[in-house]
């Protein structure tokens, strides 16, 4: 490797990442929780991914900053909301971040600041419906956001308020109520249920 050439933080600390889907959903609950109380992952509702603070030598990239969320001694953070969570985690694990780096580099081009780019879009469910059915991340995102306005298409409206009452937004924060929607994908076997 060329001097001055950084090795992808993927590369300094390699995963076993599941194929099957069953085993990949459980493993990003795992991850997603990990991830939280390492502070890593900063909950927040009503946004999807932004980072709030990264190291300069990853800031060029969207998949070498996503990666180094990975290392311990990295002072990433990124806020997440449920989903936001849940990709950042697949990035991570699948080397995947292909669909958003255009995104990531349009706002770059644009003059935003790395710190203040906050993606929102519709790539997130592209890479996640790789294990998780587009109804079940609708579902996910009505009950951290303690909302019914998630996954209209997908399910209907009393699954969809159930999903939003599985925690009381005033009774839970974002950080909690983000762990309790992991945990229950855990404990029900790779499956949110409300």
């Amino acid at each position: 490797m060329p001097e001055g050439t950084l090795m992808n933080p993927r590369e300094m600390q390699p995963k076993e990442i599941p194929t099957n889907p069953k085993q990949a959903r459980l493993a990003i609950a795992r991850d997603v929780i990990r991830h939280i109380k390492a502070r890593k992952l900063v909950p927040v509702r009503g946004l999807y991914i932004s980072f709030r603070d990264y190291d300069e030598v990853w800031k060029d990239s969207f998949d070498l900053l996503a990666a180094s969320l990975y290392m311990e001694e990295s002072h990433t953070q990124c806020g997440v909301c449920a989903i936001g969570a849940a990709c950042m985690v697949a990035v991570g694990l699948y080397d995947d971040a292909s669909m958003m780096e255009d995104e990531w580099q349009v706002n770059l081009e644009g003059g935003t600041h790395p710190s203040d780019i906050s993606l929102n879009s519709d790539n997130m469910q592209d890479i996640l419906s790789q294990w998780f059915s587009i109804k079940q991340l609708g579902l996910i995102e009505c009950a951290f956001e303690g909302s019914n306005e998630f996954g209209v298409e997908t399910s209907d409206e009393e699954e969809r308020m159930e999903a939003s009452l599985f925690r009381q937004v005033e009774d839970y924060d974002a950080e909690e109520t983000l762990q309790d929607i992991f945990q229950n994908i855990l404990d029900n076997d790779g499956i949110f249920r409300p």
